[in-house]
This record gives structure tokens, C-alpha cells and sequence, in this order.
């Protein structure tokens, strides 16, 4: 049972969680979009600063040199945005539920040219629908089963 909700939590929790995630992927691209015009412009206005009259060799060489520090405080401030936006979801299982109740078996008939097998599958009556078939090979849920030569049942990501 857990191995199962591990396998399958992400794309459970995935329809849940995609409006959140939308959400903030938005604001990142807006904080981003917003912090590269703020550097953008500071950096125009030092370099603008540079061009006035009189100002001595020490000063120009001091700005020159935080002018050109920006490109790795923008890099910075960009990744610090990263961490801030991203998300991180862990999954704990609090509970299971067994139920038992009376199920009808279905015998299903699946012929390859003149092969035949009879496939068991069952109807399940909490659910008022026919329970999955497993894959062999990566053994999760398929309701869009394909067989092989042999008539073992394969998903079609197998």
C-alpha cells in the first residue's frame, strides 16, 4: 500500500497543487522582471553619474568598480528570489483504508488470431466500475491494457 501512494502521489497531487504553482511562477517572473529593470536603471544612472564634470580619478574608479559588481548582485538577487518562489511539498501517509465488500468477477475474453485467454477482472461495487488491470512490468493501475505475444498484460508507458 505504500509503495503504491509513493508512486502516485505526484500525479495525484499534481491538479491540486497547479494552481498554487502558477501562482508562483508568476510572482517569480514579476519579482525577476521587476528586479532586472531596477538594476537596469541603476546601473544607467552610475554610469550616467560618470559623465559629469569634475569628478576625480578615485571616485570614477569606485564607481567603475560597483558598476561592474551589479551583474553579480543581480545574479544573487535572482537566485535569493529562486529559493523564495520555489516549492517544496513532502508527503506523509496518516492513514489506509481496507475495505472488503462483496465484488462480482468478471471473466474477459482476449484473443490474439486464434489465441484466446479468459482474463479475470472485477466490478467493483463501492466504486460502481470495473477495477484496473496491472502491468507486469512496472506494476501500476492500466485501464488501457496492451498484451504481449504471450498475453501478459503491459500499460502503455511499458
Amino acid at each position: 500500500m505504500l509503495n503504491f501512494v509513493e508512486r502516485n502521489a505526484d500525479s495525484a497531487l499534481a491538479p491540486e497543487l497547479e494552481p498554487f504553482q502558477a501562482s508562483m511562477n508568476r510572482r517569480y517572473k514579476r519579482d525577476v522582471t521587476n528586479l532586472d529593470e531596477y538594476y537596469a536603471a541603476l546601473q544607467q544612472e552610475m554610469e550616467e553619474s560618470l559623465k559629469r564634470p569634475g569628478l576625480s580619478e578615485q571616485l570614477i574608479a569606485d564607481r567603475q568598480e560597483k558598476i561592474n559588481l551589479i551583474p553579480d548582485e543581480l545574479a544573487k538577487k535572482k537566485d535569493d528570489l529562486f529559493k523564495k518562489y520555489s516549492i517544496k511539498v513532502s508527503l506523509e501517509l496518516c492513514g489506509a483504508m481496507l475495505i472488503k465488500t462483496p465484488a462480482i468477477k468478471v471473466i474477459y475474453q482476449a484473443s490474439i488470431g486464434r489465441k484466446k485467454i479468459n482474463i479475470p477482472m472485477i466490478y467493483n461495487p463501492t466504486t460502481k466500475s470495473m477495477d484496473s488491470l496491472v502491468c507486469r512490468k512496472c506494476k501500476s493501475s492500466t485501464f488501457n491494457p496492451y498484451f504481449s505475444d504471450d498475453f501478459k498484460i503491459f500499460c502503455p508507458r511499458s
